[in-house]
């Protein structure tokens, strides 16, 4: 932060920031048994996605929840600023 890397409008301070995020999501926490907080957030948008539009829809979600929880890593490149750059 003191050596402005994380100025906005400064010299690579996207990529510095998208760097940074990424890790923190990224590390496992010993908190979380292992687990990660973006693997977490991602659990939990898939099971409101799942329960969003009435019981006959949950049950058909509740059968593809498990096709969508495989964990795919972010892992920051110079050129990336998102997660939705990355694989997408």
């Amino acid at each position: 932060m003191t050596a402005g890397v994380y100025t906005p409008g400064g010299a690579g301070w996207r990529n510095a920031a998208a760097r940074a995020a990424a890790e923190v999501l990224t590390v496992p926490r010993l908190d979380l048994h292992g687990d990660t907080y973006l693997n977490r957030i991602h659990t939990e948008r898939r099971e409101r996605w799942a329960h969003s539009r009435g019981p006959t829809r949950a049950g058909l979600a509740e059968q593809v929840l498990p096709l969508l929880s495989t964990t795919r890593r972010f892992r920051p490149t110079p050129n990336s600023t998102s997660p939705r750059s990355a694989g997408s």
